[in-house]
């Protein structure tokens, strides 16, 4: 589209941008990302089968759901992980189900419950984590529930997190994908704690923000609209305006299917709403049939006229009226060519009064924005 100011005429892109950043998200997503995707996809078949056969014991969920996640998709062999680790208390020696081997070194214990088991607070993974120096990570799992907790040091004593670094359902297939960059930082090729952190303190930021555009959006308020026109290049709304855009924003935010908008970018959210103000912008929430040009461009359109050596500019509405810098609306375009100069001119505003048309590239009368006369 064009944004207009006086004589100057510059080019605003065509806001599509959410298109072109799911495109080239795909493409910067490296071949590991896409690998853990796939096998993330192959093993939320895997336990989809076998998971009611799965609750028969916690033996047969680790059998038949959890070794094959270490292996599958985490890619530990068998002799890189440990079944029953002991770890050693002050009277007492414990088994953990499952500890993750790496240079000879333990860097995560697993912790597993009977698949259909609710899984409540992993105390017992803490303890275990806090008792062993090596392992940064902890898994407490069902089989097809899986929380990541992280370690920190506090008072020179090691804890496990009060909340998953990372959470994910395999009976929630659709979710994994979202969560593949996350995973990769637990798989034996790219193991990192460190990394892990760091990308589930980016995503809850990000979910965050999110979050309050959604609620921007649902709702959203008369600067944020004219934020966006302005992204637009639509200047000089009226209150008018502003609620009309706001109509059209809500509605593109209501018809959205269910999580749609929370699953997606935040600059996919902007462009949506985006795409609604230029669309009223451009067309109106509905077509008014009293208009002069009911079916044409008009709301916020500005537009110029050039008289005795002076540029004068306004903004043309859809109704016809013209609304002048001083902020005064004249019901006609020759009405406002009298306001503007003071003077009781005998003038057709229609024929004098010029707005940018971008496909001729040019300045031409918006009297070409009016209907045809039969």
């Amino acid at each position: 589209m064009t944004e207009t100011s006086g004589m100057q005429t510059r080019s605003v892109p065509e806001f599509s941008m959410g298109a072109r950043l799911h495109s080239s998200a795909n493409q910067c997503l490296g071949d590991s990302t896409m690998d853990i995707i796939e096998q993330l996809t192959r093993h939320a078949q895997t336990v989809n089968v076998r998971l009611s056969r799965a609750q028969a014991s916690e033996r047969e969920t680790e059998r038949l759901l959890v070794e094959p996640f270490i292996e599958d998709v985490l890619g530990f062999s068998r002799d890189e992980f440990t079944a029953q680790p002991e770890i050693q208390f002050a009277s007492s020696t414990v088994k953990c189900d499952f500890a993750l081997n790496l240079n000879e070194e333990q860097v995560v214990l697993i912790e597993c419950k009977r698949a259909g088991v609710p899984l409540s607070r992993p105390d017992q993974l803490g303890t275990y984590l806090e008792r062993k120096p090596a392992p940064k990570i902890g898994i407490y799992t069902d089989g097809a529930k899986y929380h990541i907790y992280g370690t920190h040091i506090e008072d020179n004593i090691k804890h496990m997190d009060s909340k998953p670094l990372l959470s994910f359902d395999f009976q929630q297939q659709e979710a994994l994908s979202t969560l593949a960059e996350g995973v990769r930082f637990l798989t034996k090729d790219s193991f990192s704690p460190g990394s892990l952190r760091e990308w589930a303190s980016q995503r809850e930021r990000t979910q965050t923000i999110q979050e309050a555009f959604r609620k921007e959006f649902a709702d959203p308020s008369a600067e944020v609209i004219r934020l966006l026109a302005d992204r637009a290049g639509i200047r000089n709304l009226d209150d008018g305006d502003i609620e009309r855009l706001k109509v059209a924003v809500r509605q593109t935010v209501n018809q959205a299917p269910s999580g749609y908008a929370a699953d997606l970018p935040i600059s996919s959210q902007t462009d949506s709403a985006l795409s609604a103000v230029i669309d009223v912008a451009t067309t109106g929430v509905q077509d008014n049939v009293d208009s002069p040009y009911s079916s044409k461009p008009g709301l916020g359109r500005e537009i110029r006229w050039r008289y005795k050596g002076q540029e004068y500019t306004a903004v043309l509405h859809q109704d016809g009226s013209v609304r002048l810098p001083d902020g005064r609306t004249m019901k006609t375009p020759s009405g406002a060519c009298k306001a503007v100069v003071g003077q009781n001119l005998a003038i057709n505003g229609w024929r004098v009064w010029h707005y940018y048309d971008a496909q001729q590239g040019k300045w031409v009368p918006i009297s070409e924005l009016r209907p045809a006369q039969p």
